[in-house]
């Protein structure tokens, strides 16, 4: 019984602390997609580089084109996903947390406009490395808006 319990025990440190470097990981690439975002101040071309191959197919994205984005389309508030806006303020405080679905939520706020914007990203893996697959802003998903009205 007490082999039974020790063993129990450490299979849930060994899960926890997993899901723990995991989760290290996913909040890592959302950071650095958005100190990339801040470098580029265009967000296809984040999105190449730190994007699915699933998102990036959906938004027609090539991930060696330099074009814009094939597919003309308005979600969510329009603009830059990250920032949340057609002007995004790239000098805005991100803020980057889990929440309890397993998605990574950047909160932004820009003092130019006194406005926060939240945002949560489903990172996953892809080839070893972890990449965002979805942007979802006030419960409309990214990913499916392009599906639908892109690819």
């Amino acid at each position: 019984m007490k082999k039974s319990l020790l063993a129990l025990s450490a299979i849930l440190a060994f899960a926890t602390t997993n899901a723990q470097a995991n989760n290290a990981q996913k909040i890592a690439v959302v950071k650095q997609a958005y100190d990339y975002e801040k470098r580029v101040q265009y967000w296809p071309k984040t999105l190449r580089r730190y994007g699915t191959a699933n998102l990036n197919y959906n938004l027609g994205l090539d991930e060696n084109s330099e074009e814009d984005l094939p597919c003309y389309f308005y979600w969510g508030s329009g603009g830059d996903p990250f920032y949340g806006s057609q002007d995004p303020d790239y000098t805005a405080k991100v803020s980057v947390g889990m929440n309890s679905r397993g998605w990574v939520v950047a909160s932004v706020y820009s003092s130019r406009y006194r406005t926060s914007h939240s945002v949560a990203y489903v990172v996953k893996l892809e080839n070893g490395k972890y990449k965002i697959d979805d942007i979802i802003e006030n419960g409309s998903s990214f990913n499916n808006y392009a599906k639908k009205n892109c690819s």
